[in-house]
């Protein structure tokens, strides 16, 4: 949807349409290869923050469960617990990447698929959407019309969720810049992509 734009604009330039509908696409892959980039970056970058983190509130717990009256040995086995959680996090991070090797591998290639699919809509959309029209006849008007309002309605959608994930993004990190929240990078890009799964994206 948000490709049309570029690629009218690009035919305006007098491009042959298979140009415009191949710069259109490799831009697009660009912008998505970069903030997937970015956002796995900022992760990674940062995960030994977190896990020193951890490790000081895990003592910062077991020396004020102490100042409580806690049982040292009690305390000492909060901490043990605590510690034990941070090394099967830890494990599931490190140890769990080659299980998710052939998840990534599948995701790669549907999208690979994906950017294959959109060019070729880009490049000859129109020309398939005219053969569709003709195909069903006398209801060819009517299909017409009404396939160009949905398209115009999930355009508007997709507009609309891309300026509300932005939003919720930014005024999110703002918040936790207020509220002296760490890693604001990830916080910031986590975000963004979480405002597109409905209702429960963002606040996740």
């Amino acid at each position: 949807c948000g490709l049309q734009p570029v690629c009218r604009r690009l035919d305006r330039r007098r491009l042959p349409p298979w140009l415009s509908a191949l710069v259109a696409t490799l831009a697009l892959f660009a912008v998505v290869g970069i903030v997937v980039w970015l956002t796995v970056r900022l992760v990674v970058d940062q995960w030994s923050a977190i896990s020193t983190m951890l490790i000081e509130g895990q003592t910062t717990l077991q020396d004020e469960a102490s100042e409580q009256g806690v049982d040292p040995s009690t305390a000492a086995s909060i901490g043990a617990d605590v510690g034990e959680l941070v090394s099967s996090i830890a494990d599931v991070v490190v140890n769990g990447l080659v299980q998710l090797v052939p998840v990534a591998a599948s995701v790669f290639a549907t999208v690979v698929l994906s950017f294959v699919v959109a060019f070729f809509f880009l490049k000859d959309g129109a020309l398939m959407w005219r053969w569709i029209v003709a195909s069903v006849g006398d209801l060819g008007d009517l299909t017409d019309r009404t396939g160009r309002r949905v398209w115009a309605t999930l355009t508007a959608y997709i507009v609309g969720q891309t300026v509300i994930a932005a939003a919720d993004a930014t005024l999110i990190t703002l918040g936790a810049i207020v509220l002296g929240v760490p890693q604001l990078g990830a916080v910031f890009m986590l975000t963004l992509f979480g405002a597109y799964i409905p209702y429960i994206g963002a606040f996740l």
